[in-house]
């Protein structure tokens, strides 16, 4: 890959050079670049400008651009400088936003020195969404990009801590709590550090808060930490390594594009990558593989540092909520999904959390895992249920899935399954009777209904275009082709009547049924304008002929039948 060559610019010019060579890598849907540490070295020359232009000529030659840039603190050497501000940086990243490219950043211990009102310089140089924890505008936040959430944190003002408010709200728009695919943290500590130079002036001077806020970023499934402070370029991917519980591994970057460089120590544990030279991270995003890679270069544009492999949140959830089966079945199952396949192996743990049915009695089931293997994106967990001979109302299960391995638990974390009792006179429970389903399974011997089970409510058996469902609301043969409900016209000169026959809700399947009409009229139906007949709207049929005058009414009519149910 051509690189750009580093270019030297003074410290105020914000016009953009257009190269000639491109850099770039693998493209998905969403990039971003990370940067970190562009300070100077003096009041005088209090942001590294030279510097931090040769890296922008390499953002703004990368093909496709990034769709925003995220810088990690020190933006500039202090406050105590000709300008009093952050005038030297927002000028030269003015050449990105000109652009079309926003950029977004967190707070750096650098950006509060030689200023008592540091936060009022920094509020008045940026408006970040006013989305963190209280009292914090403008310096915890996050930003929804493209498949990405960046999430920018304050580790400087309680220093070398990630405060438990900032912990608290972390959990709560990450994660689960996120629509994005990709959660990333920024801020400007290492957890651990990679040079003797800062050793203890990071968040592992206080273990306990460093390890709160990494078990955070496990619990999040974050897809990666960013951060600068350490004058160099370092990744290490922290897992169980350095905790038991840190199953998720998540990969921690530094970058530095500017601040004088220092040298990686040999202090333990080693990062996997690291080198004393300045550079940049390319983070590019594929949300339907819920993976990607993070790719640091050199200011060069073209030497490749490091590239790490990045994971989107798997969620892993029921596909529903709530299923049922026939207690004659023998068997159920639940779906449990993940929202993609994942890289590496899920394991999916379940459990029974309550319901009305007895585990023993009425089905069968214990505690267990699925595992998912990469690729696989569907399992279920197998019930068994048991029959009995009672009649008894419908119990239920209820499963909830309880942890994931590589995966967060998604809100669809429970799900109900109702064994469906079959002892009634509806035991296949398709809301047709077994007695009134017996005339169709007796019609022909040699058809190949031969239980109630091969009787279906929306099959039209005799093919009079009114399904079994229809024929038994309406009291007519599903036998018998043209055997169907129908309001007719009498003549009676010169009166002319409206009549249809009542027929009283009796026979196999009917016990304690009622049926009822009602007769309805409209001037013009195709405005849907009908209206009850008066004193027909609620007719109980006794097997009557019901006989009405038309006069007065519309000049269609109609009638609707249904049944109370006992």
């Amino acid at each position: 890959m051509p690189g750009c060559a580093p270019r030297r610019y003074p410290a105020r010019v914000t016009r953009l050079l257009v190269l000639l060579v491109t850099v770039g890598s693998a493209y998905a849907d969403t990039r971003i670049v990370a940067i970190a540490d562009t300070r100077g070295n003096s009041g005088f020359y209090y942001v590294n400008t030279n510097e931090l232009n040769t890296i922008i000529d390499c953002i703004l030659d990368l093909e496709p651009a990034p769709d925003a840039v995220t810088m990690a603190g020190d933006l500039v050497v202090d406050l105590n400088n000709i300008d009093g501000d952050f005038t030297w940086f927002t000028n030269c990243m003015r050449r990105l936003t000109e652009q079309g490219i926003p950029y977004y950043c967190a707070l750096g211990n650098h950006d509060t020195w030689g200023s008592a009102s540091w936060y009022e310089t920094w509020q008045a140089t940026f408006d970040y969404p006013a989305n963190g924890p209280p009292g914090t505008t403008d310096l915890v936040y996050y930003v929804d990009v493209g498949d990405a959430r960046l999430l920018m944190l304050d580790q400087i003002t309680d220093y070398k801590k990630v405060p438990a408010d900032q912990r608290e709200w972390l959990a709560s728009v990450a994660g689960t709590n996120s629509p994005a695919p990709f959660d990333f943290v920024f801020g400007h500590l290492p957890a651990y550090s990679a040079s003797t130079a800062h050793q203890l002036d990071c968040l592992d001077a206080y273990p306990s808060e460093r390890d709160a806020f990494l078990q955070t970023l496990v619990d999040v499934r974050c897809a990666g930490y960013l951060y600068g402070h350490e004058h160099l370029v370092a990744r290490r991917t922290v897992d169980t390594r350095y905790n038991a519980n840190w199953t998720y591994p998540i990969p921690h970057i530094c970058n530095c594009a500017g601040a004088g460089l220092h040298s990686c120590n040999s202090l333990t544990p080693l990062p996997e990558a690291a080198a004393s030279c300045y550079g940049f991270t390319v983070l590019d995003l594929d949300p339907v593989a819920r993976s990607g890679t993070a790719t640091t270069y050199g200011d060069d544009g073209a030497t490749v540092l490091d590239v790490v492999g990045l994971r989107g949140k798997i969620l892993a959830a029921f596909t529903d909520r709530e299923s049922a089966a026939l207690e004659s079945a023998g068997a159920g199952a639940v779906t449990v999904a993940l929202a993609a396949a994942a890289p590496d192996t899920v394991v999916v743990q379940y459990a029974v959390a309550g319901g009305t049915a007895s585990n023993g009695a009425d089905f069968v089931l214990e505690s267990g895992a699925l595992t998912f293997s990469p690729g696989q994106t569907n399992k279920a967990v197998d019930l068994s249920l048991l029959e009995d001979d009672a009649l008894e109302p419908d119990e239920t299960v209820t499963l909830r899935i309880s942890h994931a391995d590589y995966a967060l638990v998604g809100t669809q974390r429970e799900h109900v399954f109702t064994i469906l009792d079959n002892d009634g006179p509806d035991s296949d429970r398709d809301t047709l009777p077994d007695a009134w389903e017996e005339q169709i399974i007796d019609a022909d011997t040699n058809d190949p209904i031969s239980n109630v089970h091969d009787v279906l409510p929306d099959a039209d058996y005799d093919g009079d275009d009114a399904d079994n469902r229809q024929e038994f609301v309406c009291g007519t043969n599903p036998t018998v082709s043209g055997d169907l409900f129908a309001v007719n016209v009498a003549l009676s000169n010169p009166d002319v009547f409206i009549s249809f026959h009542a027929l009283e809700a009796f026979g196999p399947g009917y016990d304690g049924y009622l049926r009822r009409y009602r007769l309805e009229s409209a001037d013009n139906p195709a405005v849907s304008n009908w209206s009850g007949v008066t004193d027909h709207t609620n007719i109980l049929a006794t097997n009557q002929t019901v006989r009405v005058p038309a006069q007065g009414s519309g000049s269609v009519f109609r009638g609707q039948v249904w049944l109370e149910e006992p």
